[in-house]
């Protein structure tokens, strides 16, 4: 396997209630909860869960536009804020966000979108504009046509290209998609590559929202919900396992002990659910 290029541990970004007497803080609400997850130079990572779980938040945390509570970033074997500064860190970790209005400014045409990290960051203003003009070109936007547009004057989807292109601008070692293309509850519950999530899902969650998606075969139509009830309320969640109050599965235990995170083979699938892995260890039938 490559070697690790971003360490994340125990990750935790709690937000205080406002609107208690005076002013004071009437609980918080737990946005991201002690989530740790590797990326492997080379390796694309996805997060997925439900809006509003806490993953836009998660990807504002590793570039440090929002501080967490506490946990480390590691990023190529340097911890963040520590012996790696955010400068360095932002040239080589970009992120493009979800909103792709809001995330350019409005005052700048598309080319001096793109062209202004490369250019702050010490490159010539000509030899900067004509990487614009590439980037333009590698994403499918013509430079002749678009080069000189403002954000105004562009579609949600030509926006988004322009950001793309200003993320690659510097040529980063890692990139940040907020849901790129348009949800994670807080914690992490299970880990694998893509094609062992989609053959052998373990967790009833991951079951649930793979069995979301919508298939173009007639015979294969989804006749009940996959989930009931909303996500857990991030101010006051449920004990033990986050999932146990939408889980078909759910037991006793689930209600009394949070499952961690446990290896469920040598391949690097994980899974965090008390029934999938028994108190020996052995494997529950899929």
């Amino acid at each position: 396997m490559s070697p690790r290029l971003l360490t994340v541990r125990d990750l935790t970004k709690h937000f205080p209630l406002k609107g208690g007497l005076l002013g004071t803080s009437r609980g918080v609400v737990q946005a991201v909860d002690r989530v740790s997850f590797d990326v492997h130079e080379g390796e694309t990572l996805g997060i997925v869960g439900e809006s509003g779980c806490g993953k836009s938040t998660t990807a504002r945390l590793l570039v440090r536009l929002i501080e967490p509570d506490s946990g480390e970033v590691t990023f190529d074997g340097a911890t963040v804020g520590r012996r790696i500064g955010l400068r360095e860190l932002r040239r080589q970790v970009q992120m493009v966000f979800q909103d792709s209005y809001s995330s350019l400014n409005p005052r700048l045409s598309a080319s001096a979108s793109i062209a202004y990290g490369p250019f702050v960051h010490g490159m010539a203003r000509a030899a900067a504009r004509e990487r614009a003009h590439e980037l333009l070109q590698a994403v499918g936007l013509d430079p002749g046509l678009f080069a000189n547009r403002y954000p105004h004057e562009l579609s949600g989807g030509q926006r988004q290209r322009i950001n793309i292109a200003r993320a690659l601008a510097l040529e980063p070692r890692l990139v940040l998609l907020d849901e790129a293309v348009s949800a994670l509850d807080g914690k992490v519950v299970e880990i694998g590559d893509v094609e062992t999530l989609y053959r052998e899902p373990q967790h009833p969650y991951t079951r649930a929202l793979l069995s979301a998606m919508p298939s173009m075969d007639p015979t294969r139509r989804t006749l009940e919900a996959p989930l009931s009830g909303d996500p857990p309320n991030p101010i006051n969640p449920p004990s033990g396992c986050r999932f146990r109050t939408r889980c078909p599965i759910a037991g006793d235990i689930c209600a009394r002990e949070e499952p961690a995170l446990t290896a469920f083979d040598d391949a690097g699938h994980a899974v965090a659910c008390h029934k999938v892995l028994l108190p020996s260890g052995s494997r529950r039938a899929a």
